[in-house]
C-alpha cells in the first residue's frame, strides 16, 4: 500500500509483502494513518520492514507488528517494524521478532520502531525479541526503539530486546537522541 492521503484500517492484515527500498507493507506520505486491531507482519525492506511514514501524523492502536524486517548490504538499515518522521501514537500494541539489520559493513537502528524527528508517544505497548543487529563494522542502536525525536513512553513494557553489532551497541531496549519521558514501563 502506498498512499500520499489518508488510510484508515481496521481488523486487517498486512502480511508477507516486499519492498526493495521503503515500507515493505505501507508507505505513507504526509498522510494521516490510523489503524486499529490490524496486524502487520512478516514485511520487508531496507527502512521500515512493515510501514515507513514520512511526515505523517499515524495512530496505532490494539494491532500488532510481528517478524518484520528492515535488512541492507548498501546502507544503514532502520525500523524493522516502523520507520517515521512522525508524529506517532501507540496505543496497546504488541511488537514482536521484529528486526533490524546491517549487512557486510552497514548499520542498524530501531528494531521495532526508528522515530527520526516527529516525536512518539507509546502506552500500554509490548515489545517483546526485537533487535538491531550488524555484521562487520557496523553499529547497532536501539533493540527495540531508536528515537531522534522526542519519546514519550508510559506503563509499556521491554522484554528481550537487544542490539548487538560489531561497532558501537547502544540501548538493547531504547536509544534516545532526544527529550524522553518513561514512565511506569
Amino acid at each position: 500500500i502506498a498512499t500520499a492521503g489518508q488510510i484508515w484500517m481496521t481488523a486487517s492484515s498486512v502480511s508477507d509483502d516486499t519492498a526493495s527500498d521503503e515500507g515493505g507493507g505501507i508507505a505513507g506520505s504526509n498522510s494521516s494513518i490510523r489503524i486499529v486491531g490490524s496486524s502487520l507482519d512478516r514485511d520487508t525492506a531496507a527502512f521500515g520492514g512493515a510501514m515507513l511514514l514520512q511526515d505523517c501524523v499515524t495512530s496505532l492502536q490494539q494491532s500488532n507488528v510481528d517478524s518484520d524486517t528492515a535488512s541492507s548490504s548498501t546502507a544503514e538499515s532502520s525500523g524493522g517494524g516502523i520507520y517515521d518522521t512522525g508524529p506517532i501514537s501507540m496505543v496497546s500494541d504488541v511488537f514482536s521478532s521484529d528486526k533490524a539489520e546491517g549487512l557486510s559493513n552497514e548499520s542498524s537502528f530501531g528494531g521495532a520502531l526508528y522515530e527520526a524527528r516527529g516525536g512518539a508517544t507509546v502506552t500500554g505497548t509490548t515489545f517483546v525479541d526485537d533487535r538491531s543487529t550488524a555484521s562487520a563494522d557496523g553499529d547497532a542502536s536501539g533493540g527495540a526503539v531508536f528515537a531522534q525525536g522526542p519519546l514519550n513512553v508510559t506503563g509499556s513494557s521491554f522484554r528481550s530486546d537487544s542490539a548487538s553489532g560489531h561497532g558501537s551497541d547502544l540501548g538493547g531496549a531504547i536509544y534516545v537522541n532526544a527529550a524522553a519521558d518513561i514512565a511506569s514501563s
